[in-house]
């Protein structure tokens, strides 16, 4: 996505604060997403679109379990 901000942090921890409960993430191309949406950019974008937008497609693979 054009006007979206693509900087995360590899992990971050939340943590609950009625039960102190720790929950970590760990970033990666499925948890990310398209980015941290700059609404103003997007607005004030012209850029017209043609042709098509497919949809990426992931394949788990058993042999490689890549990492």
């Amino acid at each position: 996505m054009k006007t979206a901000s693509k900087t995360f942090p590899l992990t971050s921890i939340a943590v609950d604060s009625n039960t102190g409960k720790v929950y970590p993430s760990t970033y990666d191309m499925f948890t990310v997403g398209a980015g941290s949406l700059d609404i103003r950019a997007a607005l004030y974008n012209r850029d017209g679109a043609y042709g098509f937008a497919l949809s990426p497609v992931a394949y788990w693979n058993p042999v490689w379990r890549g990492g």
